[in-house]
């Protein structure tokens, strides 16, 4: 009986740590590069590059508790070496300007599950909008 005990918890613990490195594998598999973000007048334009396994990135722009830009997919096409070139091209209005707070664009991948993996924080100087 004690025999069996140990082979369940062995096998319970195995079965966590293969779980932690599944994460960190998904978190691997999407980086990003070259980021810049410009403001001209009313429109935030970030471009960079991404290289993952999957077809998709996701964004989201928040602005303190407030959703500006509900998550959206960015379709990706690969070049050569594997990165594949993005543009997010945003409007926002005076209110968004006039804010306290800075706007904040998340960039992020999903696992099979649905889970999002590598967020990225990328802040949006509005002050150093052109006009």
């Amino acid at each position: 009986m004690k025999k069996w005990v140990i082979i369940l918890f062995a096998a319970i613990l195995l079965s966590a740590c293969s779980n932690a490195e599944e994460t960190e594998d998904e978190t691997k598999k999407l980086q990003f590069r070259k980021m810049d973000v410009t403001v001209n007048e009313n429109t935030v334009l970030l471009t960079g590059e991404a290289q993952t396994a999957a077809q998709k990135i996701y964004f989201t722009l928040e602005q303190g508790d407030t959703t500006l830009v509900e998550e959206t997919s960015i379709k990706l096409q690969k070049n050569s070496q594997g990165w594949s070139e993005f543009n997010i091209d945003m409007e926002i209005n005076k209110k968004v300007k006039n804010a306290e707070e800075v706007p904040i664009i998340i960039l992020y991948g999903k696992t099979e599950n649905g889970k999002m993996v590598n967020k990225n924080h990328i802040p949006v100087d509005l002050s150093s909008s052109e006009k």
